[in-house]
């Protein structure tokens, strides 16, 4: 079973996507980069990343990608590969933040599978 705490957006231009959903919007900032930051609005994370970048989670350009959240990643990693769903990238780790890997749905779009080592949700 999953939950959602997250998603990802990639934008081209990172400095207005802050203005907006910070200043405007009143989400809360998490922390950033000159191309990345965080925000969060109760319990979803936005992270944010500057189109044409590579992000620390994934070097493709969809603009949007998904994060579900489970407590066993290797056990579905297992579970989705004996599926038959198509694995964009095998397990790794995003260094003191989760172990995860990548899976591309009918559409593309790519949903990352997450366990998380530190609350997603905590400024940093």
């Amino acid at each position: 079973m999953f939950t959602c705490n997250q998603l990802v957006i990639r934008t081209p231009d990172i400095t207005r996507a802050r203005e907006f959903y910070i200043d405007k919007l009143g989400l809360t900032l998490l922390g950033g980069r000159e191309n990345y930051f965080a925000a969060v609005a109760g319990e979803m994370r936005f992270s944010f990343f500057k189109l044409k970048e590579a992000s620390p989670v994934f070097e493709g350009e969809a603009p949007i990608a998904i994060m579900l959240r489970t407590d066993d990643v290797q056990a579905e990693f297992t579970r989705l590969s004996a599926n038959g769903v198509t694995i964009l990238q095998e397990v790794q780790e995003a260094p003191g933040f989760m172990h995860f890997f990548t899976v591309e749905d009918p559409d593309g779009t790519p949903v990352h599978i997450c366990q998380y080592l530190r609350d997603p949700l905590a400024s940093y």
